[in-house]
C-alpha cells in the first residue's frame, strides 16, 4: 500500500531543492487495494529548533479524475460513430464556430479537421454560400425548429451532389440551445 518510495523520495528531494511544490498529482494504493488521486502543495518550512519540516495540503481528486476519464470515453465514443456515418456531421456553437466534424464532412469541405474547428462558414465558404449557411444558422437557433433543405454542394476535386441538408438546434444538458 502506499505510493512508490522513489517517487516520494524524488518529490522530497525536489521540495528541498525549490522550496515548495504545487499541483502535485499522485496515484496512492490503499491497504484494502483500492487507489486515490490526490493533488498536493507543499512547503519547506523550519520548525522552532530550526529543523526542516514540510507543510503538505492534499485534496482528493480521484472523483474528478474517474468523471474526466469517463467523459474522455464518452467523447471518443461519440467521434467514433459520428465518423461511421457517410452523411457530412457537423456542428457549432452560438457563434457558428465550428467545434466539431465527422470525415465525410473534412472531405467535402477539403481541409484539415484542424484547420475547420474554430473557423466560420466565413472562413471556409464563398460568401454567398457562407451567408446562406449563416442564415439557415440564425433562422434555427430562433425558432428551435429543425430545417431541412437541398442543397448542392461541389468537392474539391469537382463532384457535384445534391444533399438534404437538416440543421437542428443541439439541447444541453438544461434543456437550452
Amino acid at each position: 500500500a502506499g505510493v512508490r518510495r522513489d517517487v516520494i523520495q524524488g518529490e522530497v528531494d525536489e521540495l528541498f531543492a525549490r522550496g515548495e511544490l504545487s499541483g502535485r498529482e499522485i496515484e496512492i494504493a490503499r491497504r484494502d487495494g483500492t487507489t486515490r488521486w490526490l493533488i498536493w502543495n507543499a512547503r519547506l518550512l523550519t520548525d522552532v529548533d530550526g529543523q526542516p519540516a514540510i507543510l503538505a495540503v492534499g485534496q482528493d481528486v480521484t472523483e474528478q479524475k474517474r468523471s474526466g476519464q469517463e467523459r474522455r470515453a464518452q467523447e471518443a465514443m461519440l467521434e467514433s460513430l459520428i465518423n461511421s456515418i457517410p452523411d457530412p456531421i457537423f456542428y457549432k456553437d452560438h457563434g457558428g464556430r465550428y467545434m466539431g466534424c465527422n470525415d465525410a464532412y473534412v472531405s467535402m469541405v477539403g481541409r484539415a479537421r484542424e484547420r475547420i474547428v474554430g473557423h466560420t462558414a466565413e472562413d471556409l465558404f464563398p460568401p454567398e454560400t457562407a451567408a446562406d449557411m449563416t442564415r439557415r444558422d440564425k433562422a434555427t437557433l430562433l425558432s428551435l425548429q429543425k430545417r431541412s433543405s437541398e442543397d448542392p454542394v461541389e468537392y474539391p476535386n469537382g463532384r457535384r451532389v445534391l444533399f438534404e441538408t437538416v440543421v437542428s438546434p443541439l439541447w444541453d444538458e438544461n434543456g437550452e440551445a
